[in-house]
């Protein structure tokens, strides 16, 4: 009977493994884009849920943490409190890298409000409520938004729950670096790990603000500890959780599914230790699980505006941009002034750790010792890593030294680490002491980290952030509620639930917004307008809006620079020109297209007759 059981478990796998394949392979090839974007849209909340669920069963029914006790408990606590005080030291939580912290906070309202995938981008004030009006599915993965509309759903909608979760995410990779640190190398490895985080600026821009990065390093490393756990001991529980958790991290950002070529690669070893094909039905699911992400690459790869290049000619992976992009990287690790997020600690020490690290995990491996198994994975993973970077680097957005995308040094800084921890575990043959180790790291943090915290350049540049925390405050205390702002950064005001369109929509509706407003359903109408400095021949400035008020009024309420040459400038429309008969564009995103009737349709069926 227990054979019997086994074999229709089997082929039950096998079976749940070929169709999980079919399915993704039809939904990154063989759906249409916008069955793709259904797909996304309306099943993405239940994947991420599903997942999630089944990660947490596993690792409960699993793992056994072991907890240091005693007197190393304290130090080792003690160790932890103190690197996440200097990581939160001089952070503000808000938003970082805009669009993409507006974008995922509004993908993430979404999840709460709606439970689907989208981004809001235009919503409208009727009677007491905020009714969405348009919205559209984004190109970012959706596990991020997802753990911060599940704190939605649990406290209520706050614009800080996204900063807040990734705050805990922050504490909890610091947890798991001083426990890892303490199993590879005793306490005061464990202690080390956390404090090499905190000399890092660029983890605490990441852990108080609201992208998907911090996410994406914690995953990346409890994949690794489940590589780790699972090749110790191969079998079915074990690689439910290296599966699940690798699932989970195809879902943080679309670039993370390299890592699936380590995590496989680790599975083969596991089944060569136990000479069989080890099965289980979290590893058999893992296709259909990932159904959802091969729509969202379907949707990615048939929109061009996603990829943000400047032209169509340009490729977004190219061996052409290795070179620069290498330098820029060089320069970016090594830097030691105050404008980049940068180590300068774990820079200098980084790539010697890691050669040391790649050359003690293949001794360890040929001499057969206890831990060769964990030196394997490890060994795996930091060429996965490796690959990972090269990958960055080939890619169009890949500057580790624009302010923007040095994020995507995370996972290799993440590698330094591992190295760091993982040789000073072992004692090097010079057997540093460990008060010079302390002397090193203390030094480090007050000449660099601690400065550069203290300034903030990097955060502080970021001009749209700024910009929008002005508007903001400006619109609290001069706007009148429910009126209309007129912007091109439409998502931002979705969030603060004002009635927002594009200065296009805007144009096209002249008619339709004076009649709207000679009905009081406006109350006023705001145009935000952002100018760029031109030069003539003369050498004279003039300032030249992004956008053309054509056939409006604009009084001016404020303006300031937040950038040089550059204006943004805060006006009340007065008299509108042009009365239309009808609407030439609909109250939607005018980049849709077909989609715009679709729009118009549920602006008409929320309000009624609005004209």
């Amino acid at each position: 009977m227990k054979h019997l059981r086994g074999t229709v478990d089997l082929y039950a796998m096998i079976a749940l493994l070929a169709l999980g394949i079919i399915g993704s392979l039809y939904a990154f090839w063989g759906a249409s884009p916008e069955t793709a974007v259904w797909i996304v849209n309306k099943t993405g909340y239940y994947f991420a849920v599903i997942i999630t669920l089944l990660f947490g069963y596993s690792v409960l029914r699993i793992v056994r943490f072991e907890i240091p006790k005693g007197p190393h408990l304290i130090y080792l606590s003690g160790g932890v409190l103190l690197a996440v005080y200097v990581v939160f030291l001089h952070g503000e939580l808000g938003p970082k890298i805009a669009m993409d912290d507006y974008t995922l906070s509004s993908t993430a309202k979404s999840l709460s409000m709606e439970r689907e995938v989208e981004v809001l981008t235009q919503g409208r004030n009727f009677n007491e409520y905020f009714i969405r009006v348009d919205s559209h599915v984004d190109k970012r993965p959706w596990l991020y938004p997802f753990a911060v509309s599940v704190v939605h759903d649990l406290t209520g909608y706050r614009l800080i729950n996204g900063f807040l979760v990734n705050a805990g995410f922050a504490i909890i990779l610091l947890a798991l670096t001083a426990l890892f640190g303490y199993r590879v190398g005793g306490l005061p490895v464990g202690i080390l790990g956390p404090f090499l985080w905190a000399s890092l600026p660029l983890l605490s821009q990441n852990a108080t603000g609201g992208g998907l990065d911090m996410l994406n390093l914690l995953m990346l490393f409890v994949v690794i500890l489940c590589g780790i756990y699972y090749i110790e001991k191969p079998e079915r529980g074990r690689l439910n959780m290296l599966v699940l958790g690798m699932v989970l991290l195809s879902y943080t950002r679309y670039e993370s599914v390299l890592f699936w070529l380590p995590v496989l690669i680790v599975v083969a070893i596991g089944w060569l230790r136990e000479k069989q094909v080890i099965l289980s039905y979290g590893f058999s699911a893992a296709p259909a699980l990932l159904f959802g992400l091969a729509a969202l690459l379907n949707h990615n790869y048939n929109n061009p505006r996603f990829w943000e290049l400047p032209n169509a000619e340009l490729s977004r992976f190219s061996s052409e941009y290795l070179i620069p992009n290498l330098y820029g990287a060089f320069y970016f690790f090594l830097n030691p002034g105050d404008e980049l997020a940068n180590s300068f600690l774990l820079g200098l020490a980084g790539i010697p750790f890691l050669v040391l690290f790649i050359l003690r995990s293949v001794d360890k491996i040929k001499k057969h010792q206890s831990d060769r198994f964990q030196a394997t994975a490890l060994l795996i993973f930091g060429i996965g890593i490796v690959g990972h970077f090269i990958f960055i680097m080939a890619f169009y957005h890949g500057q580790l030294d624009n302010r923007i995308t040095s994020r995507f040094s995370l996972p290799l800084y993440l590698l330094f680490v591992v190295s760091i921890v993982v040789v000073l575990a072992k004692r090097p043959p010079w057997r540093p002491t460990w008060w010079v180790v302390s002397i090193i790291v203390i030094v480090s943090m007050l000449g660099f980290t601690l400065p550069n915290k203290a300034k903030g350049i990097y955060s502080k540049s970021n001009f749209v952030v700024r910009e929008t925390e002005w508007l903001m405050k400006h619109a609290d205390r001069l706007f009148k509620p429910k009126s209309l702002v007129v912007d091109t950064n439409a998502i931002i005001w979705t969030l603060y639930e004002w009635h927002s369109i594009n200065p296009s929509e805007a144009v096209s509706n002249r008619g339709r917004l004076s009649r709207e407003r000679a009905r009081r359903k406006l109350p006023e109408i705001y145009w935000i307008e952002r100018s760029r400095a031109v030069f003539d021949e003369d050498k004279k400035v003039t300032f030249k809006p992004n956008y053309h008020a054509e056939g409006f009024e604009k009084i001016l309420i404020a303006e300031k620079s937040f950038s040089p040459l550059r204006i943004t400038r805060i006006y009340r429309v007065g008299t509108i020109e042009g009365e239309l008969s009808e609407a030439k564009v609909p109250f939607g995103n005018d980049t849709k297209g077909q989609d715009g009737e679709q729009s118009y349709q549920k602006v008409t069926e929320g309000l009624g007759t609005i004209e």
